[in-house]
């Protein structure tokens, strides 16, 4: 019997990242396309915004169920198993042609997201052989972004510049979920139980499928609030964020709301990058009041009806996320005990996906009943003071955190790692303002 061919670590590395890069592109694949479904269904906001929170919900379903399988089934196997399943969910969005098709794709694509997530972090950090504990955060971080930025600028060139853009998004979508399926079939296996006696896989299967650390549970709990206020800052970008441009601030042009909301998710790959140079404590204290900040400009940006406002609104929102993300990660990834590391992942993004989607159905609700502009007076205040509050419980719990040294560069690197490859990142991100400059211009 031949053995199968894998791949090496570092291509591993890389495949296991695109799981991430999927997660968020799927979550983020309609974000410029609500207003164009709400012109087509004749539908408020609170149906465009249920259409986004029933993903998250159906991922937090699928990781109650299952959140810790890989630690036993193995990560590759649960990464094939739930991009297989997107696929599905990608397929039905792609044919729909009324609200039912697309809320049952988007349940689809939530419940295989919900299958691969957790394994695609575990695998992330297994198959790492950097030696040092924050590349796989920072790499986790910036995967998710890539994944929320290329859908948003793919979603609002087709927009502008297609007939038919609520179907043309998913067939390209779908093209890079095959891609990805085909990467997997050559990854090794890296959980100690998978492929185990079938005594030792049983035993591994009766613990429990979500899981909070006991030696570390408070730096759990500290990275879990600060992953949780990251996807609620999210979720007032990915879900309203197109509509608040074009109702709101007054922007017509697809594309141009697109290049604007895409600030966001851009610039947390750089952020994550140079958030590698101090501890994930301290992470998640700048990202929370950075986060407060940008989001406070999203109420200005609504009174002055002002895109420039909106724009640096996204750019420290996004910085925010950068550094809550990279933080909170962090935190967990130290904490997590490593044959429970699946499910430690899986009971983090439990409560950072309910947190999501609840934020998205309730503000829909809200501007439905009231006004956009009203809802985001409303909401946007709520989650400032969260931003704050976590940024003052990780300043509180610093002492605990430094004395495990969860998170902190290891003493053998001078500077943060991959600096080629964070060089290309600034330079992406300088081409990329350029850009925004000349189309603002015109």
């Amino acid at each position: 019997m031949t053995r199968r061919p894998t791949l090496p670590p570092a291509a591993s590395f890389g495949v296991a990242a695109g799981v991430l890069v999927l997660s968020l592109g799927a979550s983020g694949a309609p974000a410029m396309l609500y207003p164009a479904f709400s012109a087509l269904w004749g539908t408020g906001p609170v149906v465009t915004t249920a259409l986004f929170a029933v993903y998250p919900v159906a991922l937090v379903v699928v990781m109650v169920a299952g959140g810790g399988l890989s630690d036993r089934f193995g990560r590759r196997r649960l990464m094939l198993a739930g991009v297989a399943v997107v696929a599905v969910g990608t397929v039905l969005f792609a044919l729909a042609d009324a609200p039912a098709w697309a809320f049952a794709g988007r349940i689809v694509q939530g419940a295989g997201v919900g299958l691969a997530m957790s394994a695609a972090s575990a695998a992330l950090v297994e198959f790492d052989r950097s030696g040092n504990p924050t590349r796989a955060s920072a790499v986790n971080a910036a995967a998710t972004s890539l994944g929320a930025t290329a859908a948003i600028l793919v979603g609002g060139w087709l927009v502008q510049h297609t007939a038919d853009p609520t179907h043309l998004a998913f067939w390209i979508l779908l093209a890079a979920v095959l891609v990805l399926l085909v990467a997997l079939v050559f990854l090794p296996e890296t959980a100690r139980t998978a492929g185990a006696r079938p005594a030792a896989a049983a035993s591994a299967g009766r613990r429990a499928l979500l899981a909070v650390p006991r030696a570390g549970r408070r730096p759990f709990l500290v990275g879990t609030a600060a992953v949780t206020v990251a996807f609620v800052t999210g979720a007032v970008f990915l879900a309203l964020g197109a509509q608040i441009i074009r109702d709101v601030v007054g922007t017509a042009n697809a594309f141009h709301a697109a290049a604007t909301l895409a600030t966001w998710p851009l610039v947390v790959m750089p952020t994550t990058l140079l958030a590698r140079r101090i501890p994930t404590s301290a992470a998640v204290r700048i990202g929370g009041v950075v986060a407060a900040v940008g989001l406070a400009l999203l109420l200005v940006a609504g009174v002055a009806d002002s895109l420039a406002v909106f724009l640096g609104s996204a750019l420290l929102s996004g910085v925010g996320y950068g550094f809550l993300m990279y933080g909170g990660l962090g935190l967990v990834t130290a904490a997590a005990d490593d044959g429970r590391r699946a499910s430690t992942f899986s009971s983090m993004y439990l409560v950072a996906y309910l947190a999501q989607g609840s934020t998205a159905v309730l503000v829909g609700a809200l501007a439905t009943a009231t006004s956009l502009d009203a809802a985001v007076v409303v909401a946007v205040p709520v989650i400032v003071v969260l931003c704050l509050a976590t940024a003052a419980v990780a300043r509180r719990s610093r002492g605990s955190h430094g004395q495990r040294g969860l998170g902190r560069r290891s003493r053998t690197r001078k500077g943060p790692a991959d600096p080629r490859i964070r060089g290309a990142l600034l330079r992406a991100v300088a081409a990329y303002a350029n850009v925004f400059a000349s189309m603002t211009k015109r």
